[in-house]
């Protein structure tokens, strides 16, 4: 899915390979981020997903993660990603 979402915006999105395992799915945009956890479990749930606005606490924690994550990982060549 990200490689073609990827292939069809080259300007707009980049994939990174992180060195560190985030515990939630997340992702930003310029108006918010939308950040989604992860089970702990194996049993098969409906997860949450929020929505945090610039400026506010949650918004900051995902900002600050994205910013430590960002200093161990790199951006993957669209050429360098496995075709499906």
């Amino acid at each position: 899915y990200f490689l073609g979402l990827a292939a069809s915006h080259q300007a707009k999105v980049t994939v990174w390979a992180f060195q560190l395992y985030p515990t939630y799915s997340f992702y930003r945009f310029d108006q918010g981020v939308i950040a989604a956890m992860y089970p702990t479990t194996t049993l098969k749930k409906d997860v949450p997903a929020f929505l945090a606005l610039p400026g506010s606490k949650p918004w900051q924690f995902v900002e600050t993660d994205i910013a430590e994550l960002l200093k161990t990982s790199k951006p993957v060549a669209l050429g360098d990603l496995p075709l499906q």
